[in-house]
């Protein structure tokens, strides 16, 4: 137990102070005029001890064939959105940007340039995509230069809609076993909340999660996810990165809170049951496995959905001539009886 509390304290530390440095492409424009692209570097940080702010550096900027040098800019917020790949979203922000490693033309500049970071800005663990426009005077003439880094994935250049939680959200309690860097802690009692979104995905929020001998983790939902009707219940599959967000009791220290997880989720859910295995990378540093309940075929009789001769009614009795939307109730030929929620 000792190993893993120093295993997951060590993680935790590492993930306090997110960096990463991102190379692509990025494209200049002077007075809406293309000016070519280049290969650059930005680097990102979040400020220690800050909610949700980072420091941005656009390294060795250039345009024109003129240095300006390293664009640092500062206090910079971000937004973490479920179920949209993991993204930050970064707020419009205006500020007058520190310029260092220049050379002639920042000490033109007074070592200061002003910059406003676009809507639609975003970054992930793996890729950044940044706006930015910088209206630069020298000699009396103003060029309006707008940087493009790397490629929107959203293509619009506006946030997307974060996903809509579902209206009712059903409470799932069960026995809880996880396994941290290969050692099975004690099994302990958990809760998964369980609901289904207008466009027929779901949602599913581990509450509280905690680890014993080291506290609480946090809430880790994950959004958008896909059904399929399997053999008496709807097998559900997602792999995304969430932000885990801190759980319901304002008294316990959630020591997680805000950090992304890349997770891996399967689970089999009906009516009166809910079986899911979850996989959570913290940084790819430590490994946890959790599984929640037990197998649906291992406790439930399956009936296949498929069957020809099945009959399938809705909550009120009616008859149906095929699976509708939320609970179903399908009997088979045999007349044993499955629910199953779509």
């Amino acid at each position: 137990m000792k190993r893993i509390f120093t295993f997951f304290a060590m993680a935790v530390v590492a993930m306090t102070t997110l960096a990463a440095d991102y190379t692509d492409q990025l494209a200049i424009s002077i007075s809406g005029f293309p000016s070519g692209s280049a290969e650059a570097t930005v680097s990102v940080n979040q400020e220690e001890g800050s909610d949700g702010l980072y420091t941005i550096v656009l390294k060795q900027f250039s345009f024109g064939q003129m240095l300006i040098g390293d664009v640092t800019m500062t206090h910079v917020k971000g937004h973490s959105t479920d179920g949209m790949g993991g993204y930050v979203f970064f707020e419009k922000t205006e500020q007058d940007a520190d310029i260092t490693n220049g050379g002639d033309m920042a000490l033109l500049l007074g070592n200061k340039v002003h910059v406003t970071i676009n809507e639609g800005s975003c970054m992930n663990s793996e890729r950044l995509y940044l706006s930015l426009s910088m209206p630069i005077t020298m000699m009396g003439s103003t060029m309006d230069i707008a940087a493009e880094f790397g490629t929107n994935p959203f293509g619009s250049g506006e946030t997307p809609d974060e996903p809509a939680d579902p209206a009712v959200m059903v409470d799932y309690t069960d026995q809880l076993v996880v396994n941290v860097a290969g050692q099975e802690l004690p099994a302990q009692e958990a809760t998964i909340a369980v609901g289904q979104a207008d466009d027929g995905t779901y949602t599913l929020a581990l509450k509280n999660f905690s680890l014993e001998g080291i506290g609480g983790i946090g809430t880790i939902k994950v959004s958008g996810v896909q059904g399929t009707v399997a053999d008496g219940y709807i097998a559900l599959h997602a792999e995304q990165t969430v932000t885990v967000a801190a759980g319901d009791d304002a008294d316990t220290s959630w020591t997680m809170a805000g950090v992304q997880v890349p997770v891996v989720l399967d689970a089999q859910l009906t009516a009166d049951k809910l079986y899911a295995v979850i996989d959570i990378n913290f940084m790819g540093q430590l490994t946890v496995k959790v599984v929640f309940g037990t197998p649906v075929s291992a406790g439930i009789k399956q009936l296949s959905v498929d069957n020809a001769t099945r009959k399938v009614y809705d909550v009120n009795g009616r008859r149906l001539n095929q699976l509708g939307k939320g609970l179903n109730i399908v009997c088979g030929a045999d007349g044993h009886t499955v629910k199953v929620v779509r």
